[in-house]
């Protein structure tokens, strides 16, 4: 108890001082008059009566006896009181907390407080919402971080009903468990089940899974169910989380606004982040027919990394072309680096990915490959670099880095702030396109179907949650590849011609087959769902027609999706301005409520004057073909001025070839 209540810093002060008070006696003891009461006849009286001193029975006289005993008579007694008190107040308040843990309503209970469970708590309480929080350990750093933070701690095993209960689960909005073992977290999770099976609040459950092989255990069980109708039980990864941000972001988006048959992204670091960015970027991201992503990676173990990225991904091998090179991003070595930008020569990246383990060697590393991009003339290449606690550097070094023209030359992600905030974790935000996806389907399957995914999102097994988030997240890919894309806003739903439709029926299968493989299922005449064999996994045009037709009428749903999660879907039309006689016909026949895109070479000023003129009439959106850094200094000097035409630059693209 004592240990709970006094801290290192408390010992620091309280035991000198106890010391300096007890010392002070014992002098005074020695020093004492014979003819005094307080005279004593050794040095072992001596201390043991200036021990007493804390029972408050000293009455000594300033002048009649030694003033150590006088100081000690009143200090001694006074840091005992003063600690007696501090331990009433400590115990008092951890009292109330729990009281209150025990008796609050629509509160968070947060499992864990690891790095990733004490920044959990800490968005909650920026986001004024009230946390519990149940640890084994609460004299570690994180523990008294969160107390200090008026956040009730409770010591103990979160696995155990009586805890649960005692951080009142039945009462709670969410349960976060972060214990640092998936299997401990998912203990939690089925225990929490258990308890609230039944109760009248729905309380939602996010347990952490860092494990690839339980995730994807979890996740490719057909009938895995791990929510109810009182509980919804979410897992969550914040590598896969990290990925998702990233590859949905803007910035993401401007670094492809070529549609390339081999799109080309740099990884440095091949960890658990790496892994996920590649196995998204071929499942969702670049999962188009015709189109096949290349990845370049650098690590400092490259061979390791390659054996286990074929070994746990053997399916997803095959779906890309990867190229691992060994090296080192030490910052003192000069050669390393100049290794690296001999091999970024050969090559012709999108874009760069840092993923290190450690924020300051990720930043530094970024910041030497934004130098050696810039050396090869490749200054509108960005470099992404993952920052897990160092974000607001990582904000200003894109400040630093950044040209009017050029916004994402250097740009941070994967925010542990940002992952575990309730905005993100505990919200939709992630999922309202999912979620939005799921409600689209129930509302076209008959009221009777008994399919495993015919449930609400809540009760649907996890395989289904992550197919609905893999096809939300691709919804933009398949749009753009049939010349669509979404806007933020309200409107009436798109009419989607049957050319369009086709094409994203078409996008549609290629990335359910995309998504299949990546799962090592192969062809089969019958489906076989122990051998992993299917029967659909051909080229669209080699599938049954009614196949095609389910391909098309869930395509068809996109446009009700869209306005669900709050999106409209705006045409577009790319037109290559540095062709004109092809950009004429274009301009020409451009339909109603369409919005071109120009392709635009910046050193042509009558492109740029033709691109102004479209701007004003169609509103236009530019793409500026890269010609190095002088063009864009001169485009920067004709854009002086005129906001409008600035604005409608959307990014950079390499010149055609």
């Amino acid at each position: 108890m004592f240990v709970n209540v006094f801290r290192s810093r408390d010992w620091f002060i309280l035991g000198p001082l106890g010391l300096l008070a007890i010392g002070l006696g014992y002098w005074g003891f020695l020093a004492c008059d014979p003819s005094r009461p307080c005279h004593v006849v050794s040095q072992a009286d001596a201390l043991f009566r200036a021990v007493g001193l804390l029972r408050l029975t000293g009455n000594y006289v300033l002048g009649a006896d030694p003033w150590q005993l006088v100081v000690a008579q009143f200090a001694a007694p006074g840091l005992f009181l003063l600690g007696g008190a501090k331990l009433l107040l400590a115990n008092l308040r951890r009292d109330v907390r729990v009281a209150m843990a025990h008796r609050a309503r629509g509160h968070i209970i947060v499992c864990g407080l690891g790095d990733t469970g004490r920044s959990v708590v800490e968005g909650l309480v920026e986001a004024k919402r009230t946390a519990v929080a149940i640890t084994l350990n609460a004299d570690d750093a994180n523990a008294l971080a969160c107390e200090r933070l008026g956040v009730a701690v409770l010591a103990g095993d979160a696995a155990q009903a009586r805890m649960l209960s005692l951080a009142g689960i039945a009462r709670a909005e969410a349960v976060v468990m972060t214990t640092g073992s998936d299997a401990q977290n998912l203990e939690i999770g089925l225990r929490a089940g258990e308890m609230l099976e039944g109760g009248r609040n729905t309380v939602q459950l996010f347990a952490e899974m860092r494990s690839d092989w339980l995730r994807d255990i979890l996740v490719g069980h057909r009938s895995a169910v791990l929510g109810s109708k009182s509980t919804e039980l979410q897992l969550f990864n914040l590598y896969v989380n990290s990925a998702r941000v990233l590859l949905n972001s803007p910035a993401f988006g401007r670094a492809f606004l070529q549609q390339w048959p081999r799109p080309h992204i740099v990884l440095a670091g091949f960890g658990s982040a790496g892994n996920d960015i590649a196995r998204q970027a071929i499942e969702s991201s670049f999962a188009l027919p015709g189109v096949r992503l290349s990845v370049t990676v650098f690590d400092d173990k490259a061979d390791v990394a390659q054996r286990l990225f074929k070994l746990r991904n053997a399916g997803l091998d095959g779906l890309a072309d990867f190229t691992f090179n060994s090296c080192t991003f030490a910052i003192d070595d000069a050669a390393a680096w100049r290794g690296i930008e001999s091999r970024l020569a050969k090559l012709r990246a999108d874009m760069v990915v840092v993923t290190l383990s450690d924020d300051e060697d990720t930043l530094h590393t970024a910041l030497q490959f934004r130098a050696c991009l810039d050396r090869l003339g490749q200054l509108a290449t960005p470099v992404f670099a993952r920052l897990r606690q160092q974000h607001k550097l990582g904000e200003f070094m894109r400040q630093v880095e950044s040209h009017p023209l050029l916004p994402d030359r250097l740009v941070s992600f994967g925010d542990m702030k940002q992952l575990t905030s309730p905005e993100v974790l505990l919200g939709p935000a992630l999922d309202h396109l999912a979620r939005a996806t799921h409600a689209a389907y129930l509302e076209t399957i008959p009221a009777d179907d008994d399919s495993p995914a015919a449930v609400p999102w809540a009760r649907l097994p996890q395989r289904y949650k992550s197919s609905n988030r893999v096809f939300a997240d691709h919804i933009a890919v398949k749009l753009a590849a049939a010349g669509y894309k979404m806007a933020t806003g309200d409107g009436p739903p798109a009419v989607l011609d049957d050319a369009t439709i086709e094409t994203l029926a078409r996008a549609e299968h290629w990335r359910w087959c995309v998504e299949q493989w990546a799962a090592d299922w192969r062809y089969g005449p019958k489906r076989d769902d122990v051998r992993r064999l299917h029967p659909l996994l051909r080229d669209w045009t080699d599938i049954p027609e009614e196949e095609r037709k389910a391909n098309r009428d869930l395509v068809r749903r996109i446009p009700a999706i869209a306005g669900k999660a709050g999106f409209t879907l705006a045409r577009e039309l790319v037109v290559p301005l540095h062709a004109p006689d092809v950009a004429e016909r274009m301009l020409t026949e451009i339909g109603l409520g369409v919005t071109p895109i120009l392709v635009v070479d910046p050193s042509d000023t009558v492109q740029i004057d033709r691109a102004k003129a479209l701007v004003d009439s169609h509103r236009a959106r530019l793409r500026l073909i890269w010609r190095g850094a002088q063009a864009m200094n001169d485009v920067e000097d004709r854009l002086t001025g005129d906001r409008a035409l600035a604005g409608a630059i959307e990014g950079w693209i390499w010149p055609p070839d």
